[in-house]
């Protein structure tokens, strides 16, 4: 993607975040609610699976699909406290253009470890200080780890059309059909349309390509 491309695509997952808080409670925006405290506290589940910072035991690295979807569940958490800030999609995207500058190349696990310790630290300044999240230091934590931004973005709207599709075919009411083929979820048939669609992957072409296929799926149960 160019970068107006990126920064539409940054513009659509605010408007989507901002949708899905406005669901949680509508008045979001003057509640109060800490995301900066939520995306630090997370920064440790994403240690946690990245896997080889105890020094005590034998260290293996965890599954980086996993650890890419801490960093999906804190940019939810990330995009939440730059609305409160009033900052752009150019203001998002011109921090990730800044850690590209910055960010450590051929980082170590230690070296993402330290990055991490900033996010933290900067975080709790900034917000007692009276500004939001450390932007710049979270992207360097995601660059260092392999992560791009349209990785992040393509991986964050996925994982919104997937929660919204659950919710609009009757995930809550328990009469959602989850497993689409033998042993396998519909997180399995997200990721593979969400790949398959590349760069014209939106919100709007994902869920349908999942509506169709859980078309077939529904159909199969009531023939069976």
């Amino acid at each position: 993607m160019n970068d107006n491309q990126i920064i539409c695509s940054i513009e659509q997952v605010i408007a989507l975040q901002d949708s899905f808080n406005a669901v949680v409670n509508p008045k979001w925006k003057t509640a109060g609610y800490p995301f900066y405290r939520a995306a630090w506290l997370e920064m440790g589940e994403f240690v946690e699976h990245v896997g080889t910072w105890k020094w005590w035991k034998k260290a293996s690295r965890g599954d980086r699909e996993q650890c890419v979807l801490e960093l999906v569940d804190i940019f939810h958490f990330v995009l939440s406290d730059c609305i409160l800030q009033n900052r752009s999609a150019e203001v998002i995207y011109g921090s990730y253009k800044k850690a590209i500058q910055s960010a450590k190349k051929d980082a170590s696990d230690e070296d993402i470890f330290n990055e991490v310790d900033a996010f933290i630290e900067l975080t709790l300044y900034n917000v007692r200080n009276g500004s939001g999240v450390a932007l710049k230091e979270f992207f360097s934590i995601c660059i260092m780890f392999g992560v791009d931004i349209e990785e992040l973005l393509k991986k964050y709207i996925g994982k919104n059309v997937l929660n919204k599709f659950r919710q609009d075919n009757g995930y809550k009411a328990g009469t959602y059909v989850k497993e689409w083929a033998p042993g396998l979820e519909d997180n399995h048939f997200l990721v593979q349309y969400r790949d398959q669609l590349g760069s014209s992957l939106t919100f709007d072409t994902l869920y349908d390509a999942l509506r169709e296929k859980y078309a077939e799926v529904v159909l199969m149960q009531q023939v069976q």
